[in-house]
């Protein structure tokens, strides 16, 4: 290994900037799905909780309110 460091150290290190930048974008796009998830879930907390008015004001029946509250955060 360290007379393939010595040979060709650019190369190596390139291969290194990729899986460290294969593993950031990788990490980024876990963040933004949980944080996706996180909104659902709290949305669908909130509209279950919401009363029959606000419900009417925002044109949902209570039955619409409670189908999409019951849904699993990782349904859309």
């Amino acid at each position: 290994m360290s007379i393939r460091c010595q040979n060709q150290p650019g190369k190596l290190r390139n291969t290194a900037d990729v899986y460290i930048a294969v593993l950031a974008s990788l990490c980024a796009a876990i963040a933004k799905r949980v944080a996706v998830y996180r909104e659902r879930s709290v949305s669908r907390q909130c509209l279950a909780t919401m009363s029959d008015k606000t419900l009417d004001d925002i044109g949902l029946s209570r039955w619409d309110a409670l189908q999409e509250s019951s849904k699993p955060f990782w349904k859309s």
